[in-house]
């Protein structure tokens, strides 16, 4: 058994001192003076709203050939439109759509209410078309960003003209 004295009782004791000094109050506890410094911080994040659309199809909704009938309507394919919503804002917002030039042939007949919208392959049945339903989707409460599919799908009039028919289709976020 070792034999601790008085002086050397004392030298740890100090040495555990100096050990819980510099512990709890950091390295600046042993020298002699310390100086602090603060800066400010700041960071702008700048806000964002956009919009992200992918087609199945490529980058034309092209529904193909749609065979016209006398007697009833003949409903298209229905394509896939992939819908992204980035937002930081914090409010509100819906993504609408709009017809910019309506369906149209070379003979200046049109596909007039024929362009059908929803949440499913059947996008017919939601009796949703873009002349009479603006608002594809909706964002939440708290605006945050969303990804949603939305289906396309022309109903196409029992004795439509034949031709080939374009049209441009617009696609907007609206803070609301």
């Amino acid at each position: 058994m070792a034999l601790i004295t008085t002086s050397s009782r004392t030298r740890v004791y100090r040495i555990i001192i100096a050990a819980a000094a510099v512990f709890m109050l950091g390295p600046s506890a042993l020298s002699a003076s310390s100086t602090t410094k603060t800066f400010p911080v700041s960071v702008t994040i700048k806000p964002e709203l956009s919009l992200e659309v992918n087609l199945e199809t490529g980058s034309t909704m092209d529904f193909g050939t749609v065979l016209s009938s006398n007697t009833e309507p003949r409903l298209s394919k229905s394509i896939r439109m992939d819908i992204r919503v980035f937002s930081n804002m914090g409010s509100v917002y819906e993504v609408t759509h709009q017809w910019v030039n309506p369906l149209a042939n070379d003979s200046g007949a049109q596909l007039q209410d024929a362009l059908y919208f929803g949440p499913s392959t059947d996008a017919v049945s939601t009796e949703q078309t873009v002349s009479l339903s603006p608002v594809v989707i909706s964002s939440n409460s708290r605006g945050e960003s969303l990804t949603e599919s939305v289906y396309y799908q022309l109903n196409v009039p029992a004795s439509q003209s034949a031709g080939s028919y374009e049209g441009t289709l617009l696609l907007t976020i609206v803070p609301q």
